[in-house]
């Protein structure tokens, strides 16, 4: 039926055409246009006709910035979208029939319309009427009105968008509050009340007169921008996932549900109470503390406060504020505290006497909460706690392995914040008769005529005292330029020294500084050597010694990132691998740098309890948080700027640490660090990437329970081979302990298993014969 009105109406148009009615079209420019792109309604003398059938529906009319003074005859005209904007229009006709209206960047003083889409914003207007009743759609920014036409829309779609910024309105007429965006910046509002704005996403209301503002409760809002007002409070109850409210009259700042950023600076906040932001920024204000921070809080600005510390360590922030200590930290709430000494029990007594040396560097854990402390020089440590029981698990020496702790451990039950427990010492007793001596070599790099460092780090990291002597090869290329400590033997290519009576723990340093030549290419090998020695009844003699090849560059990044291994294997995640990774640092600047900072995020895919320092340049305070938040401090070692001397302007740390067994095929250990030089803003380094790879195929050994696990990694297909007993049955298992699949072995040694279905990861294969173990493979 309605098709068939619709051919009867086009029959009757076309059988009775209207009678030709033509009116003169006064502006030039708009005149040439309708005449071009509608010829057909214009006679010889100009003049269009208003009946013209092309004219009822144009689509959509595009003329902005061409000139037009005048608009006379746009009332005939139909179509979806007038775009007019950009032109000398001080007045125009009521415009009736298009949808959509872009009439921005004019003269108009006044203006009547009907639509459901209007943008006639950049103009002068007093005075807007609104003739229609679907509106969804208007902006008015940038205008003279001091009111708004009644809201008598009755259309029941979206209202979507409201900007009637930058004009001089003090209210809004009811109705106008149901626009999903509203932006009223830049008017005179004292005070706002949107509680039934139940449609709202996002409000922009900054640089009004507003001394409060009130929104609905029981939705979910984007975003609240209410900046540069004189707003005393937020209500409480609010869902904000942004709320930006600098320069207001506020104190403090309550529980927000679904808050992800949170920007009140240049208020009087003393107060914030916790909420999961990722983004917060409460510099300017005159607050003493902080909440406890969400673990993956991204950016936190503190500048211009009171706030001297931290009440924890979120995993992405690398502040140089400490953290917080129920003593010396004011009111601030503060995590329970565990804090003692570690030292070496030589009379056996488990007492720290005054004669027993404090041992530094040595990591302690919690469980469950995954809490870090470090022992410094003087051999305390100190860690943070949750409330609820905690138990200390850890406490791991970063170098030897010849030792025993007492006691085993500690357990704590915190009931509230604002806790210390102190005095939790562990003494370290000697596995006696132990000789173990270990090497590591680092250079910087190495440019034409320019001076760097070769750097020698030596422990005794065994429990006998040794009379050392280490000994390096050098290129005879290189020009040595100096040398610490001064050697006992140094001939071209080769310098030793004698370091005798070291203890155990002792760690040593050799500096020799060498020029390369102004002609050497780039890319020029250079080969290193060195070794410390007795050798001879030493427990891992490979570590004695230590070569590789660096080559000559043109230039480099003196602030960087390194890690020894781009790609590993599965087989090597299994067996949690090394990664040896070295931060190098200098100073660009105009002096001194009297202390020097590297923060380090550490990769969730690594483990921070096995952290192993193995070189550096300066001495070091290490400190290790949760969440594996790891920083170097080297405090006071003034360390001088480039021009000054170019060659001492260098520094680096070198650790190493072991991944966790559970990365796929695929995953990345991506790491970067920052380093801050006294109080300026830090430099963030390179991203280290390591990447878990199938090429390099390794596949699993022999076990020492005589079967075979292979290929491994496998994709659809392993198998099993027992070299002695026949396999009675097999079990896949997952890494949560669940049985994915039983095979039966029919009493042989050698079964296949289909493991194509299989989700990528690792799982354990059990495998039953007259016993039962199990070995790892990895499905990807």
């Amino acid at each position: 039926m309605k098709r068939f009105f619709t051919s009867a109406v086009l029959v009757f148009i076309l059988t009775f055409p209207a009678t030709a009615q033509y009116v003169v079209i006064p502006d030039t420019i708009f005149r040439n246009y309708l005449q071009q792109n509608f010829p057909a309604c214009f006679n010889t003398s100009g003049l269009m006709d208003v009946n013209c059938v092309d004219l009822w529906w144009v689509n959509d009319m595009i003329i902005p910035n061409m000139g037009i003074t005048d608009l006379t005859g746009i009332e005939h005209i139909s179509g979806n979208i007038l775009d007019c904007s950009g032109n000398l229009l001080t007045w125009v006709p009521p415009i009736l029939n298009f949808s959509e209206i872009n009439i921005s960047n004019n003269q108009l003083q006044q203006l009547t319309f009907w639509g459901s889409r209007i943008n006639c914003s950049n103009n002068l207007l007093t005075s807007l009427t609104i003739n229609s009743n679907n509106v969804h759609s208007l902006n008015c920014s940038n205008n003279l009105l001091t009111s708004l036409p009644p809201y008598t829309f009755t259309w029941v779609g979206a209202w979507t968008s409201l900007n009637c910024s930058n004009n001089l309105l003090t209210s809004l007429p009811p109705g106008y509050e149901g626009a999903f965006t509203i932006n009223i910046d830049g008017n005179q509002f004292t005070q706002l009340d949107f509680s039934g704005a139940y449609n709202l996403k996002n409000l922009y209301c900054r640089s009004n007169l507003l001394a409060s503002i009130t929104l609905p409760t029981g939705i979910l809002i984007d975003r609240v921008d209410c900046s540069n007002n004189f707003i005393a409070s937020i209500q409480p109850g609010l869902k904000i996932s942004e709320l930006l409210c600098s320069n207001n009259a506020l104190t403090s700042i309550p529980y927000i549900v679904n808050i992800q950023k949170i920007k009140c600076n240049q208020n009087n906040i003393s107060s914030i109470a916790q909420s999961p932001t990722n983004y917060l920024d409460v510099s300017d204000n005159p607050i003493d503390c902080l909440p406890t921070l969400y673990n993956y809080l991204q950016y936190l600005n503190t500048s211009n406060t009171n706030i001297t510390c931290m009440p924890n360590q979120p995993f992405y922030i690398s502040q140089t504020l400490p953290l917080c200590e129920p003593v010396g930290s004011g009111s601030c709430e503060t995590f329970p505290t565990i804090s003692g000494s570690i030292f070496l029990d030589t009379d056996g007594d488990n007492q720290w006497d005054s004669t027993e040396v404090p041992l530094p560097h040595w990591v302690v854990q919690t469980q469950p909460f995954n809490w870090y402390g470090v022992s410094a020089a003087n051999g305390n440590y100190f860690i943070h706690a949750d409330t609820g029981v905690n138990v200390i698990t850890n406490v791991l020496q970063p170098l030897s392995p010849y030792y025993t702790i007492t006691p085993a451990s500690y357990s704590f039950n915190f009931n509230s914040m604002n806790v210390r427990d102190t005095a939790n010492n562990f003494a370290v007793h000697e596995i006696p008769g132990v000789n173990d001596l270990r090497i590591a070599l680092f250079t910087e790099p190495f440019v034409p005529g320019n001076t760097s460092a070769i750097n020698l780090n030596f422990s005794n990291i065994g429990t006998t005292t040794q009379n050392a002597t280490v000994n390096l090869v050098y290129p005879t290329s290189l020009d040595i330029v100096s040398v610490n400590p001064v050697p006992t033997t140094q001939t071209p290519g080769n310098i030793s020294w004698t370091f005798p009576n070291c203890n155990p723990f002792y760690l040593g340093q050799a500096t020799v500084f060498a020029k390369v030549d102004t002609l050497a290419l780039a890319g020029t090998p250079l080969a290193f050597s060195a070794n410390i020695s007795p050798v001879t009844g030493d427990s891992v003699p490979s570590d004695n010694s230590v070569s590789f090849t660096d080559s000559i560059v043109s230039s480099f990044d003196p602030n960087d990132k390194h890690v020894d291994k781009i790609t590993i294997s599965p087989l090597q995640v299994q067996q949690s691998e090394w990664l040896y990774y070295k931060i190098r640092f200098q100073n660009t600047g105009t002096y001194f740098a009297a202390n020097v900072s590297i923060v380090d995020s550490l990769s969730s895919f690594l483990d921070p309890a096995t952290i192993q320092v193995t070189g550096y340049s300066h001495n070091y305070e290490m400190l290790l948080t949760q969440h594996g938040i790891l920083r170097f401090d080297f405090r006071d070692i003034m360390l001088p700027w480039e021009a000054y001397n170019e060659p001492e302007s260098h520094g680096f740390i070198s650790f190493r640490i072991k991944v966790r067994n559970n990365l796929l095929v695929n995953d990345q250990i991506h790491n970067n660090a920052y380093i801050y030089f006294d109080f300026n803003t830090p430099i963030l380094t390179n991203a280290a990437i390591t990447t878990v790879d199938l090429t390099s195929g390794e596949s699993e050994p022999v076990s020492k329970f005589g079967f075979i696990v292979f290929p491994n990694p496998a994709h659809e297909q392993i198998n099993v081979v027992s070299s002695s007993d026949q396999i009675q049955f097999i079990e896949v298992v997952d890494m949560t302990g669940r049985i994915i699949k039983s095979v039966n072995g029919f009493s042989s040694n050698k079964i296949s298993v289909n493991v194509k279905g299989l989700d990528s990861g690792i799982y354990l294969v059990k495998v039953n014969r007259n016993d039962s173990y199990s070995l790892r493979f990895v499905k990807f």
